[in-house]
């Protein structure tokens, strides 16, 4: 059958000492937890955190901040600076795949679009160089927004290829699929690139959401087996209680929600 994927965690709303430990790895949100505002001594005790979790940090999202890799705030010197250092303290965690999210590559109205690729195709390089030096990949993210340059998922294939890094995948994020009629089975057209994956997104944690979004999430799971995907699926939601409780009890809701993923996913290799 093959190796499955495995399941990890982001702990940007959810706090990294409340939850679950059943989780097989976690997904660090970088301009958050190892942004360069914070100093190296701060960012050693965040460093400790997870480490003393005993989870395994495989990847993260949130890289770079705001919308500086093109566009009209484009800064090619900053973009240099940040990677640098964040690329750095994710390979101290031993990240794999860095997360990179869709929305910096904006082209807003009245920009040039072929100057505002000329500045994304620049950003990635500088992305590749920092991602090379430490060992890493880095998972871009279509968004399905029509104002990015790259919405749909394959157009972040095309997207990838023009550029012509090796350090350079993409991400499939299980949300924006539902924007501008794309289907799963994309994945399917280059499953080697496919470094990373989300689930859950704006409107639902994975083991909440209603029926359509139970069966779409077991077709993602279904594209993912089809495609020999090996690597990591990160529950990326915003937590909420299911329990009747005014408060969330993190420990509870992460390991249900484990629960949940662990027996799609056997359903799915069945």
């Amino acid at each position: 059958m093959g190796k499955q994927f495995t399941f990890g965690i982001l702990p940007d709303a959810a706090p990294i000492d409340k939850l679950s430990k059943r989780w097989d790895y976690l997904e660090i949100p970088a301009h958050i937890h190892c942004a360069i505002e914070l100093g190296e001594d701060r960012w050693d005790e965040m460093k400790d955190t997870y480490v003393n979790t005993g989870i395994p940090v495989l990847s993260s999202s949130h890289l770079l901040p705001s919308s500086y890799a093109c566009g009209p705030k484009y800064n090619k010197e900053y973009v240099a600076f940040v990677l640098e250092i964040e690329m750095r303290r994710l390979a101290e965690l031993g990240v794999k795949y860095v997360g990179c999210y869709g929305g910096h590559f904006g082209c807003p109205e009245g920009f040039s679009r072929s100057r505002a690729m000329d500045q994304a195709i620049d950003s990635v390089n500088l992305m590749a160089d920092a991602a090379e030096k430490y060992g890493l990949e880095v998972a871009l993210e279509p968004i399905g927004k029509t104002y990015t340059l790259f919405p749909k998922y394959a157009d972040g294939l095309d997207f990838i290829k023009e550029c012509g890094r090796k350090s350079i995948k993409i991400m499939a994020d299980m949300e924006y699929f539902a924007h501008l009629d794309q289907t799963f089975d994309v994945i399917l057209k280059a499953p080697e690139l496919c470094v990373n994956a989300h689930i859950g997104g704006e409107k639902a944690q994975p083991n909440v959401g209603g029926d359509a979004h139970h069966k779409s999430m077991r077709r993602f799971f279904e594209v993912l087996r089809e495609a020999g995907y090996d690597k990591g699926v990160t529950s990326a939601c915003p937590w909420k209680p299911t329990n009747g409780a005014e408060e969330i009890d993190w420990a509870y809701e992460t390991e249900k929600t484990l629960d949940y993923l662990q027996e799609l996913r056997a359903q799915v290799y069945k």
